[in-house]
């Protein structure tokens, strides 16, 4: 008997070539097209006329992110401040050793195309909840342009969704044009599978 049991264990091995059933939604350290959500935004705040935007990443009726701009003035110059704010429990990644009181922020870090987006990161970065500074131009004598997106190339933000107590990591990008002082949300993406990783800029 036993040892019918075990060629019957075998035949249904090799008929099922012996694969394990993928996780619900896939992703793991490989995640595929159908793991990853995607969206296209092309959403422009600026601050003079559409001054904040929000984001529902998940589309679950809750807004995640708010986009939006700031300013401080003096009798001499004037700052306007382009920052991200993570909504409820969501996170953004910051740049642990930088701190902003002016705007109540940190500075947003960017990554390169294909970084990988991980609950693990540098000891110099953080997930926060704190407030992400984007861009900053200064009103003076001559216009002065601080923060890592101020150069007007496209870069990406990495964040973490979080919901149902579980954690989500995608990316957001996201382009300032200093000619007309407004900054473009492009597009975004995420895991859909809790934990698992994404590539910023990608859609693996």
């Amino acid at each position: 008997m036993k040892k019918f049991l075990h060629s019957l264990v075998f035949i249904l091995c090799v008929a099922s070539s012996c694969k394990k059933e993928a996780p619900e939604g896939g992703g793991g350290e490989n995640p595929t097209a159908e793991d990853i959500s995607y969206k296209e935004v092309n959403l422009t705040f600026d601050p003079m006329q559409n001054t904040s935007v929000f984001l529902d990443v998940d589309l679950n009726g809750s807004n995640d992110f708010q986009f939006y701009t700031d300013r401080f003035e003096t009798d001499i110059d004037q700052l306007e401040a382009f920052l991200v704010k993570p909504l409820g429990s969501n996170k953004v990644l910051v740049i642990k050793l930088t701190d902003n009181p002016l705007f109540d922020s940190k500075s947003l870090f960017s990554f390169n195309t294909p970084e990988t987006i991980t609950e693990n990161t540098p000891l110099e970065h953080a997930w926060n909840t704190k407030n992400g500074a984007l861009a900053l131009k200064h009103h003076s004598t001559s216009d002065t342009f601080i923060g890592r997106w101020s150069d007007g190339t496209p870069k990406t933000m990495a964040f973490q969704l979080s919901s149902s107590g579980k954690s989500y990591y995608g990316w957001i990008k996201l382009q300032y044009s200093r000619e007309n002082n407004a900054m473009s949300i492009l597009s975004y993406a995420y895991n859909k599978t809790s934990g698992g990783p994404i590539k910023a800029g990608s859609l693996e």
